[in-house]
């Protein structure tokens, strides 16, 4: 039995569009085989269009979870008692917090 994903690599379909004189122009100097930098465009773009849609996903699925994230970052944080830079001694995140404006990397 054939391996389906390869035949359908394999096959080409004839077709035809229609684009501006000044973009063939420059297309044929690129590459003089339209078809194969037209199917690497392509390729390229629906990889692209792709990786933006999963992007936004993951945006989202972070987003959703954002506040339960940050609690835990910041339980984190207070036990790992960060060094403040400069001082001879340690600040937990809370006590960054309430001093630095509620940002517990502002003052990094």
């Amino acid at each position: 039995m054939p391996v389906t994903w390869e035949y359908d690599r394999l096959v080409r379909v004839k077709t035809s569009i229609t684009l501006p004189k000044g973009l063939l122009n420059r297309l044929d100097r690129v590459d003089k085989n339209r078809s194969a930098l037209l199917e690497r465009a392509a390729l390229s773009y629906l990889t692209q269009m792709e990786r933006q849609a999963r992007d936004r996903r993951d945006i989202e699925i972070i987003d959703h979870n954002a506040e339960r994230l940050n609690l835990e970052a910041m339980d984190t944080l207070e036990y790992q008692q960060l060094p403040w830079r400069g001082a001879s001694f340690t600040w937990c995140a809370s006590r960054v917090l309430k001093t630095h404006g509620g940002s517990a990397f502002s003052w990094w």
